[in-house]
This record gives structure tokens, C-alpha cells and sequence, in this order.
């Protein structure tokens, strides 16, 4: 897998976040995730996920069918790139706020 593709690939899915769809927190059944949200990108067409880990990594995932949790891959995998694993940390937290409802509330308040 190119990882050049995947550091963009995150890139793109901050800077296009309106396009980020079917956000939801999932119950995960590891112990060691302390929390993983589902999404779709762009829009409805691709299913991922992007899991924290209790030692504070981040992992994303990519669903190859939408409607089997099981048929995954994990994606970025030694990247060990500071700049990349910023991203997926800001990524988590536009989840986060984008899962509880925050994210829209700021836009309100910051447009008006």
C-alpha cells in the first residue's frame, strides 16, 4: 500500500469534512480501544473507521463492504510520521465533534 496516498488521503478528509457522513461511535468489543468512530467518505461511497488505542495511538481502517464490520483493512500502518499521526488525531477529534453535535453548533455560532 502507498503510504504517500494514505497521509493524503487523511489530508483530504480534513480539509473536505463537509463530506464526511454517517458519523457514529461504535461499542467495541477490545479492550484495549478506548474509543473507535465509524464514518463514510466523501459523502455515503466509502466506510472507515479511526479507533484510539489506550496508549494513544490512532489507527484507521478502511470497510471493503459497508455492511460487514469484519472485512477490513488497516491502513497507514508504519508510517511513523509525526505529521501524519497529527492528522489522524485531528481527524479523531472532527469525528468526536462532528458524532456529538458540537461540530454544528460552532458552525451556527462562528457564521453569524
Amino acid at each position: 500500500m502507498n503510504n504517500e496516498k494514505v497521509m493524503k488521503l487523511v489530508e483530504k478528509m480534513l480539509a473536505e469534512s463537509d463530506k464526511i457522513k454517517s458519523v457514529s461511535l461504535s461499542d467495541s468489543e477490545f479492550s484495549n480501544v478506548t474509543n473507535e468512530y465509524y464514518f463514510t467518505f466523501p459523502d455515503n461511497k466509502y466506510k472507515w473507521s479511526i479507533s484510539q488505542i489506550k496508549d494513544g495511538s490512532f489507527y484507521l481502517f478502511y470497510y471493503k463492504d459497508s455492511d460487514d464490520d469484519s472485512s477490513f483493512l488497516r491502513v497507514g500502518d508504519n508510517l511513523n510520521d509525526d505529521f501524519f499521526d497529527s492528522n489522524l488525531k485531528n481527524l479523531h477529534e472532527l469525528l468526536k465533534g462532528k458524532e456529538s453535535g458540537l461540530e454544528i453548533v460552532l458552525q451556527d455560532i462562528l457564521n453569524n
